[in-house]
């Protein structure tokens, strides 16, 4: 009941934005999550460090999968971006003040951080992105790689009530 009043009030007024959902990161937590979103026909636009992770989730679903070289061209092509990195240095250095995907996200864009870092960081980079009119949402993700492929996991948002908003509408696409 009360995701389906969040989802309501989060797309009344709104613009239009993109269908595909962004994903950096696609070690065995980000490859499994972008892989059930796809398999939900939601198409991905997707970086990862290694290319061998993108090229195997493109083999895992086909032309649902758009894999590019770099976080800045997944932010410069969707309208929301889920990262899964591994700590706090990895996150603000790939989307820090400073990044180019930070300035290549467009206003309005949200950024879903499923990474598990301090808060400090998560503030950080929430008022960072205020400043440009694009969102930021905390939103650790408890579940083991298994568990996520099962779609058993629990994501905790945290952020401005914006941000957050939005988050759980991407939660929601990926049941």
């Amino acid at each position: 009941m009360v995701l389906r009043r969040t989802l309501a009030s989060a797309t009344r007024g709104r613009r239009a934005m993109s269908s595909a959902v962004g994903f950096v990161g696609l070690g065995r937590m980000g490859s499994a999550m972008a892989k059930n979103f796809a398999d939900t026909n939601v198409p991905i636009v997707a970086y990862d460090l290694d290319p061998s992770n993108g090229e195997k989730l493109k083999a895992a679903v086909g032309d649902n999968a758009n894999i590019v070289d770099s976080p800045e061209a997944v932010a410069s092509e969707v309208d929301t971006v889920v990262t899964m990195l591994p700590n706090d240095k990895v996150l603000t250095a790939v989307a820090g003040e400073g990044s180019a995907f930070l300035d290549a996200l467009k206003p309005g864009a949200v950024h879903v951080s499923c990474s598990t870092v301090s808060p400090h960081t998560s503030r950080a980079l929430a008022a960072s992105y205020a400043d440009r009119g694009v969102l930021f949402a905390g939103a650790p993700v408890f579940a083991r790689p298994d568990g996520i492929e099962k779609k058993q996991a629990y994501w905790v948002m945290g952020g401005p009530e914006a941000a957050t908003t939005r988050a759980v509408e991407v939660r929601a696409r990926n049941p």
